[in-house]
């Protein structure tokens, strides 16, 4: 009877031992696409900057070239230039959003980041207390 209770305990704790070796390899499938979630998200950032440089590059372009038609019509000039700073309003506006979205994103990740974290903690500690425990048993063993 005390064998069977020994070979008991020794599976609850070989049970346990899987489970944080589960509860580990989640953690780390977590932390990976954490990882890939920032990279993605930098990758969005910079798009969208290098879209707006792009915008602003041929705003600047376009403007020029008005300036040469300005001869022929102020007044077409002056309602293409509101347009035109209209929209980069609205781009720098989208690229605004998207940085705050950027920055919501990353403190999400690094908030989660804290919450695994804390998951590798309590893992260690558990993964402490059973080696504790199976020392205990076999010490009880030999004894």
């Amino acid at each position: 009877q005390h064998q069977r209770m020994q070979e008991v305990q020794v599976e609850a704790l070989k049970r346990r031992e899987l489970e944080a070796q589960q509860l580990a390899w989640e953690t780390q499938r977590e932390r990976e696409q954490v990882a890939a979630r920032e990279i993605e998200l930098r990758r969005r950032e910079q798009e969208a900057r290098q879209v707006v440089e792009q915008k602003r590059l041929a705003l600047e372009e376009r403007e020029r070239q008005l300036q040469d038609l300005e001869k022929e019509s102020e007044q077409e000039h002056q309602q293409v230039l509101k347009l035109q700073a209209e929209a980069l309003k609205r781009r720098e506006h989208e690229l605004q959003n998207l940085e705050y979205v950027g920055k919501r994103e990353r403190e999400q990740l690094a908030e989660r980041e804290r919450a695994l974290r804390l998951r590798e903690e309590w893992l260690e500690a558990q993964h402490q207390a059973t080696e504790r425990q199976r020392r205990d048993l076999e010490q009880r063993e030999r004894d």
